[in-house]
């Protein structure tokens, strides 16, 4: 939860700059285990430290109204309907992002060493969205977000078919790189209206989450689904090839969000 809207991308680039250098020394360490011991070991150390995460987590406590019902009925979808098909417009892209694009990776450009190469390949690209975030965060306390998210998410779209296009290593890092930029900026101007949109919300704030990130799982698995059909017909390679096609136009779905706290005359 935000608690102040006016510093919303100060306290956003906070925790995604903490989440982002666990996330570029994951991948290294991960392929340099999995390289040489076993992709089973990096995954069984993944899930060791994924349950000693969730130790904090438990202990944490929420400022959460506790004993409440989970009630549907008289939920204003007419209200929220562009957030959720903005929401899963987003799940197809993060879904692509952390799933397809690394399979593309090691069957399409990287041959040998696999583990290692994406894993690197990954790190670059966090450490320098790491540097970024900060940036994005005083842009978003400006009141530019709107604009800075509709900037974002129109090139995270067209890396889409720089993803299409890449065959070499050096591509493959451009695109990384700058799509963790992109991806980054879309994610922090979209939560501040999100998070802000479900304060309008009261007593339907868990509702709204479950509703949004359900939706979006149909999306993800619509668009697995999409990949499972074309590989079985198609090679790998161009199977993958034409769903980053499709979700650099369904990303563009973003843009349909009509937050308030993006507006000009918010606040």
């Amino acid at each position: 939860k935000i608690k102040h809207v006016e510093h919303n991308g100060k306290e956003q680039s906070f925790f995604t700059i903490l989440e982002k250098v666990g996330a570029a020394i994951g991948p290294v360490i991960g392929g340099f285990i999995a390289a040489s011991y076993g992709a089973g070991y990096a995954i069984g150390g993944s899930i060791v430290i994924y349950g000693a995460s969730l130790i904090p987590l438990l202990m944490t406590p929420e400022p959460v109204i506790t004993h409440q019902h989970i009630r549907f009925r008289g939920f204003p979808y007419k209200k929220v309907w562009r957030d959720i098909l903005a929401h899963t417009a987003r799940g197809v892209d993060m879904t692509v992002t952390a799933g397809m694009w690394p399979l593309f990776l090691v069957i399409v450009i990287f041959q040998s060493s696999q583990y290692q190469s994406v894993g690197t390949i990954t790190t670059i690209s966090i450490l320098i969205a790491i540097a970024a975030t900060y940036v994005f965060g005083i842009i978003i306390d400006k009141k530019h977000s709107l604009r800075f998210l509709r900037v974002s998410v129109i090139v995270d779209s067209l890396l889409y078919v720089c993803r299409f296009l890449s065959t070499s290593f050096g591509a493959a890092i451009a695109t990384n790189v700058a799509n963790e930029a992109a991806y980054t900026g879309v994610t922090m101007a979209f939560n501040k209206g999100m998070y802000d949109a479900v304060d309008d919300l009261p007593g339907y704030r868990i509702v709204y989450f479950i509703i949004l990130e359900s939706v979006s799982e149909v999306g993800k698995l619509m668009m697995w689904a999409l990949l499972a059909v074309l590989a079985y017909n198609l090679p790998d390679k161009s199977a993958l090839q034409i769903c980053f096609i499709v979700t650099g136009i369904i990303t563009l779905g973003i843009i349909v969000e009509r937050f308030k706290a993006l507006r000009p005359n918010f606040l």
